[in-house]
This record gives structure tokens, sequence and C-alpha cells, in this order.
């Protein structure tokens, strides 16, 4: 085994440098951070030293391009320019404004009414009733418009053939062939001497006015206005029927074959009767009215509008048999533009012509047409293929149109519904 040799005097030295570093072994760790704090900040200053010099290149031109566009005057006529432009928005709302007021500007059914009249008798809201239904006539004779054959008709015909027949000398045959025949020949000749289905029973108020029964003043006076404001979208609806088949002579060539139902209520409160034989519908409290709440929809409006401010709105109902081609260009034309005279509050005035274009269609529903229901069976579309269609729709008064002819109660009911006494 080696030998380790000690030297004493080495040992000694070595110790004393052990106790030295033991003695300042505690400023380490003060002097390790104040190294590492040197190191951050010499570096930070190199950093800033760089970003000073960049953000000097690039703030300089930048500033200078400021200062540049400063100097740039604008044009002379760019104020111009912008105050004409805002002119021209103010016009165009103002004028969106005053043709809103002329399309509700209509001529009346009766001018000796509204807003009061002088003489509130009985004979004269009677009188209104017999203009509302006339016209409603005038309407239909213009469109060549009429029903299939009702069963008087047919069954009279029947009699006249089967009668004819015997007195003749001729053999009949069975009773229900001649009669089927009948009715096919006589369904077939409607067809083609007709331009269109209509009949006024169909349309809302002509058989409230037929049946009218006078009350009081006031009552009838509301029952006019509301049914003034119900004969300017009836009025409307007819229209845009005569214009789709404008040149047609028969139903079986017809783009609008046939106008199902006019009226203020929606379809699932229609039911079907038999009426002269043929599908009616029959509606209660079928009257128009302001849309105010909820409750006054026939269906949720895309237009968020409600009867407020300056503007009233009617929602009402259309069901027509139109060739399937027709269904877009048919609602199309339903909310065009259109025409209408105006003659004063009065009736006395120059006519003038203006423009209206009140209805939005809200809701619509396509259904094939079920020939053997009693609300098809005797009527003939042709041969090209016919849907009904069913139609909820919006119509926009402007309040300032016809406030000066305004009933008073009406006024007040639009806080209700006009339909509402």
């Amino acid at each position: 085994m080696g030998k380790i040799n000690l030297n004493l005097s080495q040992v000694g030295t070595a110790l004393k440098k052990l106790s030295f570093l033991r003695s300042y072994s505690m400023l380490l760790l003060p002097l390790a951070i104040v190294i590492a704090a040197a190191a951050v900040f010499t570096t930070a200053l190199l950093m800033g030293r760089s970003f000073r010099v960049k953000a000097a290149k690039q703030s300089v031109p930048i500033g200078q391009d400021i200062d540049s566009r400063l100097g740039i005057a604008v044009a002379t006529g760019q104020v111009e320019v912008e105050k004409r432009y805002q002119q021209q928005f103010e016009q165009d709302a103002n004028e969106i404004e005053h043709l809103s007021i002329e399309g509700t500007k209509r001529e009346l059914l009766d001018y000796g009414i509204f807003p009061e009249p002088n003489e509130p008798t009985s004979n004269l809201f009677t009188q209104f009733g017999r203009v509302f239904c006339s016209k409603i006539d005038e309407k239909l004779k213009g469109l060549n418009a009429a029903d299939c054959p009702t069963d008087e008709e047919i069954k009279a015909s029947v009699t006249k053939t089967t009668e004819g027949t015997r007195m003749g000398g001729m053999a009949v045959g069975s009773g229900p062939s001649d009669a089927e025949r009948i009715t096919e020949e006589l369904c077939m000749q409607r067809a083609r001497t007709t331009a269109a289905y209509i009949n006024p029973a169909d349309i809302a108020g002509y058989n409230f006015w037929e049946d009218y029964k006078y009350n009081n003043a006031k009552e009838a006076l509301k029952d006019c206005w509301d049914w003034q404001i119900g004969y300017w979208i009836i009025e409307d609806v007819l229209d845009t029927a005569g214009k789709m088949n404008e040149g047609s002579h028969s139903i079986l060539d017809s783009p609008v074959k046939r106008i199902v139902y006019i009226g203020f209520a929606s379809s699932d409160k229609m039911v079907t009767t038999a009426v002269g034989g043929t599908g009616r519908w029959k509606v209660a409290q079928d009257k128009p009215k302001y849309v105010i709440k909820a409750e006054d929809m026939l269906a949720e409006p895309c237009t968020g509008r409600m009867s407020h401010g300056d503007v009233n709105v009617v929602q009402f109902s259309v069901d027509a048999v139109v060739g399937t081609e027709w269904i877009l260009p048919f609602m199309k034309e339903l909310s065009s533009i259109k025409e209408h005279n105006f003659r004063g509050y009065d009736g006395k005035e120059p006519v003038k012509t203006y423009k209206h274009n009140q209805i939005t269609i809200l809701q619509s529903n396509i259904k094939p047409i079920n020939r053997d229901d009693a609300l098809h069976a005797k009527y003939r579309y042709g041969e090209q293929p016919a849907v009904e269609i069913e139609l909820v729709c919006e119509y926009i008064f402007n309040k300032k149109g016809y406030e000066p002819i305004t009933p008073e109660r009406a006024k007040n009911a639009q806080q209700t519904a006009p339909g509402g006494q």
C-alpha cells in the first residue's frame, strides 16, 4: 500500500484559502444579479438605439407626407358637389313621402259622406252600399268575368233539352247521362266565352252591403269608411287580374283563370259551403282592419310594419287559380305600380293622375287543384297546368293622404281596429 506524505505547511495554506472563500460566499448571489442586470440594460440600450433609428427612418417620410397633404387645398368644387349630394338625398326622401301621400289620395265611392255627412240619414249609408256593389259589378263586367253555371241553370237546361227531345218524338237516354252531358256543355261554353271566373259573392263586402241593416249613424259611418278602404284594395286585385288577362277572351287561355276569394280573413278561418251548387268561402267578421297589434295580423309581416306614426297597414288575402307559368308574373303584377285618378276630396277638382304602389306580399301557398272538390267541380281551366295560389298581403296607407276626410271615429279606432266598434 502506497504511502502518502503530507506537508503541514501546504495544508495550512489551503485551509486559509478555504476560509477566505467562505467569508465572501455570501456576496456571490448579489454579484450575479448585478452582472445579469448590466447585461439586460446593455441589450435594452442597443435595442432602443435600433428602434429610434428605425422609427426615425419611417416616421419622417410619414410626417413629411402629412405635411405635404395639409398644404393641399380642397378642390374648389368639392364642397359644392357634397352639398348637392346631400340636397339630392334630402329631395329623394321628400319625394318618397310626397308619392306616398299622393298614393293614398284616391277617388271615393261617395263624396257626400266623409268626414261627416251633413244629413246622416239611413238612405245615405244604404246608397253607399249600393255604389260599392255596383262598382264591383262594373269591374267584373269590364274584365269579362262570370261564375260557372249554377245548379239552377243546369237544371233548367236539362229540363228544356229533355222536353224538346220528347216533343220531337226522339228517344230519351238515361237521365244521369243526359244531365252529365248537358252540364259539361254548359261548363265548357262558359269557359270559352268568359275571360275569368269571378263571383261577386266571393269578394268581401259585397254580401255585407247586399244584406246591410242600418243601426245608427256613427256605426254606419264607420262601416262606410272601412269598406272605402276595402274597396281600394279590392280594386287593385281586380285590376291585376285584368292586366294579366289583357287580350284574353277565354278562361281556357287566360293566365288568371279564377279569383276564388278577396277578403280580410286568413284561410284557416274560412270554410267551404255549398251556395248555388258551388264551393264558397264564408268568413265571419270579414272586414278590413288596421294592424295595430299581433292579433290583427293574418301573417307575420316580413316588413315588420304595423300601424303607427304616419302609416296605416291593412292585411288582406287573395286566393286565385292561375296557370303554373304565370305564378310569379301574377305576384309581380299584384305588387307593381298602378295609376289612379284624383279629383280632390270633394270630387270637383280637375282630374290628376297619381301613382300608387302599396301592396307587399307577405306569405304564399301553392296548392294542386282537386277537380272533384266542390270548389272546382264545375270550373274548366283548360289544358295547361293550373294551380290554386293563396296569398297574404299588406296594404300601406299614408295617414296624411286621407287625413282631411277621415271620420273621427275611424281616427279613434286606430287605437283598436277599423273593424271594431
